[in-house]
């Protein structure tokens, strides 16, 4: 009798553990519907109904949507993921856009696709749908994608034409005031507020924000720059040895240079005149030099703190010189540089006395790499690489390989590092591109690594994703 209570006792089925789960939550600055809170309250209300229990959360509050840069939560949520350090079994999203906006739709779908392929399923609590894997999903989710990344980009086109009307009205619209400047914040009837200190911006959407002169010993500073160089005939590089002399420092504390003299010179703020949208950033890209017919422009926008007459014979001097050196000055003086150091790069070149700077070098001949080519230079990296590979300015094969060789005698071991650290020979993509594989280079010239060495019998070691 005891025995067959005990075998019924048995049978009874056990009551399963209840599911361990995640959250992440992110929200920038775009509707109140998204915010942390709201999230957080509709993610409890789901895992309480159905008996979860919510073991970990991710959170990247204020992050915007369209890159993985500056988000922690997520980054922290996928090397967890990936890592199998991940105490739960399922992650819930409150949408499909909470993954982000990416403008490439397929990268959200990559993180949930790193997530199902570590065994954690994702749920959405707050889509119409469920994430099963269906067809129906599968385009749901896609199209919920898509229309993330369409809201980013309507977004941003309303937010600059917005700032474009503002920048016509004189408002400044981002960006530091710079030296001799300041930031003043005022309400929508242009009554002031306060000075806005380093770092910091305004509050109420209704707020606006001017330039007014900061303290005096800035603005006497940008006046003496434009004496200097427009009475005095100091050119910018002699102007930048002269403060770093006297130990004069810079609004951001850093040294003085031809750049920071000649962006004082040639900014129209210092007579009173806003620009804007002579550079665009759109949606995390490439920042692009714009034209200037696209440029806004609002004369009298600011108090001005240099004599229009100064400011417009400053302009004629930079124009003079720019004229005077023609495009054998110009390459001549690269030249010399590229003989004396042996290699160039932006930094050798803004920071060579006497010399013009590397964006003078792009605007004369369209791009720096053509001023490289017209002196003998060719920085072998990037796509150029690969061009230059099958063309007569990369060296042959027996240069390339007699430098690999001089290489070895000289270090005792080869490596990609160590090659591509060469700043006189070309990288190891040549030599992968020119021979099929670094492997082949150096079977070439009787080098055998001691990877390839020990590398028989032994499994190759599995890779692991990390973000």
């Amino acid at each position: 009798m005891h025995d067959t209570q005990q075998r019924l006792g048995e049978d009874k089925p056990r009551p399963s553990a209840p599911l361990r789960v995640a959250q992440y939550v992110r929200m920038s600055t775009d509707l109140q519907q998204y915010s942390i809170d709201n999230q957080t309250v509709a993610i409890k209300r789901y895992v309480d109904q159905r008996g979860m229990v919510l073991v970990r959360s991710y959170a990247d509050p204020g992050k915007s949507g369209l890159d993985l840069q500056g988000r922690p939560g997520l980054r922290g949520l996928l090397n967890d993921v990936l890592g199998g350090q991940a105490p739960y079994e399922a992650l819930i999203v409150y949408d499909v856009s909470r993954w982000g906006r990416f403008q490439d739709i397929d990268e959200s779908a990559h993180y949930e696709y790193l997530c199902r392929r570590a065994g954690i399923r994702v749920i959405y609590c707050a889509e119409p749908f469920e994430n099963d894997g269906t067809p129906l999903g599968a385009v749901l989710k896609t199209l919920k994608r898509a229309m993330a990344a369409e809201y980013s980009r309507e977004l941003s086109t309303k937010t600059h034409l917005g700032q474009c009307r503002f920048a016509e009205q004189g408002f400044h619209q981002g960006g530091p005031a710079g030296l001799g400047l300041r930031r003043l914040l005022i309400d929508q009837h242009g009554r002031s507020r306060r000075l806005l200190q380093a770092g910091e911006h305004k509050a109420l959407i209704s707020d606006r924000v001017v330039l007014v002169p900061g303290p005096t010993d800035e603005v006497c500073l940008v006046q003496r720059i434009f004496h200097l160089f427009t009475v005095d005939g100091l050119r910018s590089t002699e102007i930048a040895t002269l403060l770093s002399t006297e130990g004069v420092a810079t609004v951001r504390g850093g040294p003085w240079s031809h750049c920071t003299i000649m962006d004082i010179l040639k900014n129209e703020k210092y007579i009173g005149n806003s620009v804007f949208n002579r550079t665009s950033t759109r949606l995390k890209s490439k920042r692009v030099v714009n034209p200037p017919d696209l440029w806004v422009r609002k004369s009298n926008a600011f108090p001005q703190i240099v004599a229009a007459e100064m400011f417009s014979k400053a302009q004629a001097i930079i124009q003079g010189e720019l004229s005077r050196r023609n495009d054998d000055y110009l390459l001549q003086s690269l030249r010399q540089l590229y003989e004396r150091v042996g290699t160039l790069n932006t930094k050798l070149i803004d920071a060579e006395p006497g010399i013009p700077t590397t964006k003078a070098y792009a605007w004369r001949f369209g791009s720096l790499n053509e001023a490289y080519k017209r002196v003998g230079f060719f920085p072998w990296d990037g796509r150029q690489k690969r061009q230059a590979a099958t063309t007569s300015e990369c060296p042959n094969d027996a240069e390339l390989l007699a430098s690999l060789k001089h290489l070895l005698e000289r270090t005792g071991r080869l490596t990609a590092a160590i090659i591509d650290a060469e700043a006189v020979m070309p990288s190891s993509k040549i030599y992968e591109w020119r021979f099929r594989g670094l492997t082949n280079a150096y079977r070439l010239i009787g080098y055998r690594p001691r990877s390839m060495q020990s590398s028989r019998g032994r499994r190759p070691s599995r890779r692991q994703d990390t973000f």
